[in-house]
């Protein structure tokens, strides 16, 4: 029967690198229809010809049917001249041409499909550890430009054989242009090397698995980086690992075969089964259910992840156990990517090394998420997850936000669409630095997106600010807590007002102090601070995050102890020092306000749980957490309402705590009332804002909440009130996700002009 009707469909999204166009050319072979797909841009562009009932099914089923990484975000349909000399469906040379918003595909765990063939007996691809198809295998780590063809990626230095080449033009294949393909005949390869031998080919990942069960560190180049890897069963080797690396306390990732074998490690429920398995494979924080203190940093949550490359299937085929897989650099320093990079950096630490002459072109750290409150929390957005895309609608010319200095990330936002980066570290570190300016660079020219103004903290002295002021371009500032909020309000294309609930360590006020504590009232351009803690100084500054019981003397002096009863309650503190700090604390020298919650963590983990020292950023407040037990009270805190913005006061909780602290009550129940009193308070506030404001939605942003045992009992409580409760879930609950509240507050017209910016 003649054709009566041609389609153009254009596909916007996540549509390349994910097998839609071999998906396509099945669709059309089976209902007869010829036509053409290519990449386009970062766009899916195609025609189909024939019956107009069977070009509109394919369009149909084209979508419902997509293959399971794709993310469709917008179609368009329309009809076109109908051509009499076409025969079949053929996939055509990509094209740049395209200026429809871009969109790039994350990595993608090994499929079930690849994972059987690389175990298969027989099977040409047998232990090859680069295995692949249409469906799994690396994306953004080897792009280096749209749209996704090979020679965008770093697999263009690997020319296919003959039997991988036909596989590529094979519709019938799983691999049909499947960009990373390959084998041990044309793709890349591993090597192992140490101080005595050098081993390529297949021995390489064998050699690897007795190094590790010999109980030495070994440098694991994977997808997104560079791992350092150990039993995580041996207890020498995971304390000589802490000690190179150095890492004394903060937890360690755990990489097991399966999710039997995780559910021998922590407690897994139908949640956290779909996120082990899922495409992204992230890092889990499940409830711990064995010892492995010596990974846990002595914590009741351990980090567990299932193999996403097939390296690690080989390795744990071979060794059978847990082993710690932690991002290889040192403390404070990015992932290490490059392979001279690795024997530079990693030599000190690592007893050999299992390396490959793929390039990692954008590096990536596993991403970490948990479950809390009936929601997935998002603490790390790196492989798998990003980067990540959020409809960002409106009337805007292209923006990059800078984010924060600390869990650093960026954002580009044009066509209405902002693109979050994947996590970049601490920017005092100068490697990570030089990672956050080369990733913006690197976004930029792969979205095509070149911005005509750039958003930034209102913080005068990040790194990330003086960065934004360095470009050339108009900038605008966004207060800290209200992009928190607005991170959060984005990703569900909410536009306000909200009550806003920002809690973290630090953020600069309109006021020129440290926020931490925030109740706000939030839309997306503006935003009023309607309630906060109760400032306290901090003795030594940034000295009091590294030492909590200086946030523990700051609290006691405000509710009138005297050093006397001060010395009583810390009296493992140097009465010399402790002395000192009640003084400055007198004068105000070095002793900066501060209203916020991550302060009021310190102090009450430095009276309860009785850390003094913390070695990274939420240490302290993370031992609390996994100290509290039980369900039996909460502590109060005073509310005056009499003023604006309310103020609410923790000296009724500090005194709490002095009290049970005399009483001999148990620490794990002062821990829980601690976090019930907290989360109580934040909805009492609530309440007394709904009334005033007429609103009964809130948004939950800031680090704090990654504390599960809090934002549990904060939904609760809130949702039992009859509220709305919001939290970031698809983007990081932390600063990771500041970048992409101050696009939007920009998109939306807010933010303040910086002076002397164009």
């Amino acid at each position: 029967m003649p054709a009566d009707a041609r389609l153009h469909i254009e596909l916007n999204g996540v549509v390349q690198g994910v097998g839609f166009r071999p998906h396509a050319q099945k669709l059309a072979a089976r209902r007869r229809l010829s036509g053409w797909a290519r990449n386009n841009g970062g766009a899916l562009e195609l025609e189909v010809q024939g019956r107009l009932k069977a070009c509109r099914d394919f369009v149909g089923e084209l979508v419902s049917s997509a293959p399971a990484p794709a993310i469709v975000h917008g179609l368009r349909v329309r009809e076109v001249a109908v051509q009499s000399d076409e025969s079949g469906f053929n996939i055509l040379v990509s094209s740049a041409a395209s200026r429809r918003p871009r969109f790039i595909p994350a990595d993608i765990g090994i499929c079930d499909s690849c994972r059987s063939e690389l175990l298969a007996p027989g099977d040409r691809r047998r232990d090859y550890p680069f295995i692949n198809c249409a469906l799994c295998g690396p994306r953004y780590t080897i792009i280096a430009g749209l749209p996704y063809d090979r020679e965008s990626t770093s697999m263009c230095a690997f020319h296919l054989c003959l039997d991988c080449a036909f596989e590529y033009a094979n519709e019938p294949d799983r691999r049909f242009h499947a960009e990373p393909n390959a084998c041990p005949q044309c793709g890349p390869h591993y090597i192992y090397s140490d101080s005595d031998r050098s081993v390529a080919g297949p021995k390489a990942v064998a050699q690897a698995a007795a190094a590790l069960e010999a109980g030495r560190i070994l440098a694991l180049k994977g997808i997104g980086g560079w791992h350092l890897a150990c039993l995580a069963t041996d207890e020498s080797a995971v304390d000589k690992l802490r000690r190179l690396k150095p890492r004394p306390d903060k937890p360690m990732a755990v990489m097991v075969a399966d999710l039997e074998q995780a559910s021998r490690l922590g407690r897994i429920g139908p949640h956290e089964a779909v996120l082990l398995t899922g495409a992204d494979r992230p890092i889990v924080l499940l409830e711990a259910a064995v010892g492995l203190t010596g990974v846990t940093g002595g914590l009741d949550t351990i980090g567990v992840m299932l193999p996403y490359a097939p390296v690690h299937v080989l390795l744990l085929q071979k060794i059978r156990g847990p082993l710690v897989m932690t991002s290889a650099n040192r403390t404070g320093s990015p992932i290490v990517t490059d392979n001279l990079e690795a024997v530079a950096k990693l030599g000190g630490i690592a007893d050999a090394r299992l390396s490959h002459d793929r390039a990692i072109l954008n590096g990536c750290d596993d991403s970490v998420v948990r479950r809390a409150a009936g929601r997935t929390v998002t603490i790390r957005s790196g492989r798998g997850r990003a980067p990540a895309a959020i409809s960002l609608p409106g009337d805007y010319g292209p923006i990059l936000a800078c984010g924060a200095d600390i869990k650093s990330s960026v954002c580009l936002a044009a066509d209405g669409w902002a693109h979050l980066s994947q996590h970049l570290g601490s920017l005092d570190d100068p490697d990570c630095f030089d990672r956050y300016k080369q990733t913006t660079a690197s976004l930029s020219a792969l979205l095509d997106i070149r911005p005509a103004v750039v958003a930034c903290d209102s913080h005068p002295d990040y790194l990330s600010v003086v960065f934004a002021r360095g470009l050339g371009l108009p900038v605008k500032q966004v207060q800290h807590h209200h992009a928190h909020v607005v991170a959060a309000m984005a990703e569900v294309g909410l536009g306000g007002p909200v009550i806003g609930v920002a809690f973290d360590g630090s953020g600069w006020g309109t006021d020129g102090r440290v926020w931490g504590g925030e109740w706000l009232i939030c839309s997306r351009d503006r935003f009023e601070r309607a309630a906060h803690l109760k400032y306290v100084a901090m003795p030594g500054g940034e000295l009091a995050v590294r030492e909590p019981w200086r946030m523990a003397v700051a609290y006691l002096v405000d509710i009138g102890l005297d050093a006397e009863a001060i010395g009583r309650v810390l009296a493992d503190i140097d009465p010399g020092v402790l002395d000192v700090v009640i003084k400055q604390l007198g004068t105000g020298i070095n002793a900066p306000l501060t209203s916020s919650a991550g302060r009021l963590f310190d102090a009450a983990a430095a009276l309860i749980a009785g850390c003094r020292s913390q070695s990274y950023e939420g240490h302290a407040a993370s031992r609390l957490e996994s100290l509290a037990a039980g369900d039996t009270g909460a502590y109060p805190l005073d509310l005056d309402a009499d003023t604006a913005p309310f103020i609410i006061d923790p000296a009724p909780m500090i005194r709490a705590i002095i009290g049970d602290l005399a009483a001999g009550v148990e620490r794990s129940e002062m821990a829980a009332k601690f976090h019930n009193g907290l989360a109580d308070t934040i909805c009492s506030v609530g309440r007394r804002l709904c009334d005033r404001e007429g609103l009964d939605t809130i948004v939950l942003a800031g680090g704090v909440f990654v504390n599960a045992r809090l934002l549990s009992r904060a939904v609760g409580t809130l949702e039992s009130a009859g509220f709305t409760v919001l939290i970031n879930q698809q983007v990081p609950i932390n600063d990771g996700a500041i970048s992409l509240g101050q696009a939007a507050v920009v998109a939306a017209g807010g933010g303040l002009p910086v002076p002397g910016c164009p």
